[in-house]
């Protein structure tokens, strides 16, 4: 099943909901939402979004924090019109005008400025998520701001937590050839980032290539594994035919390196590959119509 992790431990509210709602938007298929944080109104506030969506969410309390998990039973991107019916909804401009949102201060409220410039950050990263704007500008008395290269900001703009922020870990072993040409495992406790799978840390770290001395990367140097998810312990991994072809005249171990990696995941059982969203039983003499299991 597919699993994306959120961390919003110390984030003040409404910010637990924004980035739930954030990586439900970015799940392309269904699977399970786990967001930690750290105080009973973000749960109870995680718990009415899920319900919004009519999906159902329970609470574990771990220590001094909380760990809310969410079963996706739908994509969230897919929405739940007909196809012809979303077809002709991405086709209508962009109908919305201009909003101002005037703030008269950095922060909310007033007395304590620390919880007051919290709630500020807070609401302003709200705003991004609202369906009715669609950008921010940020001025200050009506002037730009003369420092900033860029002046207006959508919501894949806005960083609600740092990129470095491990918020947990996986075991896994990664295959790469050897200097006999052979696949060499290597062990490897990855780190998982805020919206990463399990699947695609894997895939990340066999991009970055081997740790160990004597071996060497399985793909070439820049390539990056775009198309890859987990439904029912299955994973799928969708390549362009001009990619595959690439990939297969640079290493023909390409195939075999990625599918021994993916299986030696707990969550994984066997992999299928796609070529150009289509499977094939064969595709330039290899044999692609039987799941691969390890």
């Amino acid at each position: 099943m597919n699993q994306v992790i959120v961390n919003a431990k110390g984030d003040p509210c409404p910010v637990p909901v924004v980035k739930a709602t954030q990586a439900l938007r970015s799940m392309t298929e269904p699977g399970r939402l786990v967001i930690y944080v750290d105080n009973e109104i973000a749960v109870q506030n995680l718990s009415r979004m899920a319900a919004s969506h009519q999906f159902t969410a329970h609470a574990e309390k771990q220590g001094e924090d909380y760990v809310v998990t969410v079963e996706v039973t739908r994509a969230m991107s897919q929405g739940t019109a007909a196809p012809a019916q979303q077809e002709a909804a991405d086709c209508i401009p962009d109908a919305r005008g201009n909003t101002a949102v005037v703030l008269s201060g950095d922060c909310m409220g007033q007395g304590d400025d620390t919880l007051g410039r919290m709630l500020m950050k807070g609401f302003v990263f709200a705003l991004t998520q609202l369906e009715e704007i669609s950008s921010v500008k940020i001025t200050v008395r009506g002037q730009e701001l003369a420092y900033r290269e860029k002046k207006v900001f959508q919501s894949r703009d806005v960083l609600l937590s740092p990129k470095e922020d491990v918020v947990a870990t996986v075991q896994a072993l990664l295959y790469f050839p050897d200097e006999e040409g052979g696949l060499q495992a290597e062990e490897r406790m990855l780190d998982l980032f805020e919206g990463d799978t399990q699947v695609g840390a894997v895939a990340r770290a066999l991009e970055m290539g081997p740790e160990t001395k004597g071996l060497s990367a399985i793909f070439p140097e820049g390539f990056r594994v775009r198309n890859l998810w987990l439904e029912e312990q299955t994973c799928y991994v969708n390549f362009s035919s001009l990619l595959l072809g690439y990939l297969l005249e640079e290493n023909e171990q390409v195939l075999e390196s990625l599918c021994r990696s993916l299986c030696s995941l707990e969550s994984v059982n066997e992999v299928r590959f796609l070529v150009d969203g289509e499977f094939y039983e064969n595709y330039q003499g290899i044999a692609l119509g039987v799941p691969f299991v390890e």
